[in-house]
Parts: structure tokens; sequence; C-alpha cells
């Protein structure tokens, strides 16, 4: 009889199936950047691979205002992409374009 019971229970157990997964939501880096307190903004335009704080700079430290960019608050710290994230590497396109190259 206990034989039976745990071939019963075993064959409960095998039929039962693994519980469903929930559905894949897509991926929203901005919007949980915005969220990630304490980390700096993301980048939120297209930028080329080798950008230094030079090119950045040209935008982000026009004080006259004509480039709408805000200023950068620490000017001396010239590799941005250290610490600041490119927005568009979370997009699908972007990952496609990455996985080609």
């Amino acid at each position: 009889m206990k034989n039976l019971l745990v071939a019963l229970a075993a064959l409960i157990l095998i039929t039962a199936g693994a519980p469903a997964a929930p559905a894949a939501q897509p991926a929203d880096f901005e919007a949980q950047a915005q969220f990630a307190e304490g980390n700096p903004p993301v980048i939120p335009h297209k930028i080329v691979d080798n950008a230094n704080g030079e090119s950045c700079l040209a935008c982000h430290l026009d004080l006259s205002g004509a480039s709408k960019a805000p200023l950068c608050p620490h000017p001396v710290r010239i590799y941005c992409t250290s610490c600041h994230v490119r927005s568009d590497l979370g997009t699908p396109a972007a990952a496609k374009k990455a996985k080609k190259k």
C-alpha cells in the first residue's frame, strides 16, 4: 500500500508540471533610470563609441546657451561614459546593431 501511495504522489507531481512563468515585460531602461536614486542621468542622445569629454563639453559647457544642453557640473571629469550610460543601449534597435558588429 505504501508503494502505491508513493507512486501515486510521484505521478501527481510529474503530471502537474511547472508553474507558468509570468509573461516577459519589455524593459524600459530610461524609466528605470529615473527611479535609480543617486545614479547619474542617462545620456538622452546618440554619441560616438569613442566619445571623450571634449566632444561632450562642446555643448555642455556652452555658457552662451545656444546649444540648449544642460551645463556640466563637473567639466574636469572628461570620461563621461564611465558614469553616464547611453540611453540608446536599451532599445531593441541598438541591441540588433550591437550584435551585427
